[in-house]
């Protein structure tokens, strides 16, 4: 918590006795009694604990305390404006299209409600589902303008910029039919595997599980989308592992 006399209104009070050279100057600039300049001005110093004018001299000059202190109070009072504008440029911010790469279950489940969520965000909405291979390359062809992805392939490229959003576990997938042990990946009875597609991150990971467990499945049939995946597990032809969303 800062003390009291230290704040942005006090830090640009300071800053405009600096650059007009004095009290009475900064009080005209600032339309502010001089009285009121002279008292944020004595606040602050009271605030840092040190003088940053020296008043022996007329017109007064800054101390090296004080001339240290007006050259970062410049860098937070222009970071503060740059704050001030971009929110304020983002809260009326308004895209005439926004094309969204997604892969296919975030874009059945999330999508809908991304788009209702942000209704002020574009005037129209386009919404690509598919693998995170086949977004990253329309991310790159510029055919996109975001990608929500299970990859992290566009971390190393300048023109990008990559956020994390959330973490899903791994759950394994069963027909209801089936009445084997389900405490493990490695007690599964009876059922060939259906594989998420190896082009996928999830598919790679799951692999890379199975290969350090040494177990090995007999694969039924690979998918790149999570709906024929599951759609299949459920008529009975296999069992898979995926994630919930």
């Amino acid at each position: 918590m800062f003390p009291t006399g230290f704040d942005l209104k006090s830090l640009f009070v300071f800053a405009c006795v600096v650059e007009t050279g004095g009290m009475t100057q900064a009080a005209r600039a600032l339309e502010m009694t001089q009285s009121s300049v002279s008292q944020s001005v004595g606040n602050l110093e009271t605030a840092l604990g040190t003088a940053l004018f020296d008043r022996s001299v007329r017109p007064m000059v800054l101390t090296h305390a004080g001339n240290t202190f007006y050259m970062r109070s410049k860098e937070v009072l222009e970071g503060a404006g740059n704050l001030l504008r971009n929110t304020q440029e983002s809260e009326n911010l308004s895209f005439e299209s926004l094309t969204l790469g997604l892969v296919e279950s975030f874009a059945n489940t999330v999508g809908p409600h991304l788009i209702m969520q942000l209704p002020n965000l574009a005037k129209k909405w386009r919404i690509l589902a598919g693998t995170s291979p086949d977004q990253h390359e329309a991310l790159t062809n510029y055919e996109v303008d975001m990608i929500v992805s299970t990859d992290d392939h566009g971390a190393n490229l300048d023109a990008l910029s990559e956020h994390a959003i959330l973490e899903e576990q791994f759950v394994l997938v069963f027909p209801k039919s089936y009445r084997g042990p389900v405490e493990g990946i490695n007690v599964v009875e009876g059922l060939p595997f259906i594989r998420y597609s190896l082009r996928s991150s999830i598919g790679r990971q799951v692999e890379r599980q199975i290969s350090r467990m040494r177990l090995h499945f007999p694969v039924h049939s690979e998918f790149e989308t999570a709906m024929g995946q599951l759609a299949l597990v459920g008529m009975g032809a296999g069992w898979s592992i995926t994630t919930p969303m």
